[in-house]
């Protein structure tokens, strides 16, 4: 997984495939490379694949952002990522998933 800090904004980017071997990243990436002041945004767009170890460190970066009294925003997940998402009721617990992609 490649994680970028986009240009514009608080959003990182994520590109490839999130798993046991590279989710301990995310949550690490937002604490140093984001504003926790402002509303975490994660650009999933690129993002191919999700596991459970990606579930848990999207879940702990909700808890970096909650704890500041932010929201955690996914935005534009690939299909095969949604599909995680939605199994996994991310969006009961808080988790603000939208697509600005225009259909």
């Amino acid at each position: 997984m490649e994680i970028t800090r986009a240009e514009t904004g608080n959003v990182l980017m994520l590109m490839g495939e999130m798993d046991m071997s590279n989710a301990d990243e995310l949550p690490a990436a937002v604490a140093s490379q984001l504003d926790l002041d402002e509303d975490v945004l994660l650009e999933l767009s690129e993002l191919a694949f999700i596991d459970s170890s990606g579930i848990r460190a999207i879940l702990r970066t909700y808890a970096l952002a909650h704890e500041r009294g932010r929201r955690l925003v996914l935005l534009n997940p690939t299909v095969a990522v949604q599909k995680v998402l939605d199994l996994t009721e991310l969006s009961r617990n808080g988790i603000d998933i939208r697509s600005t992609r225009s259909t």
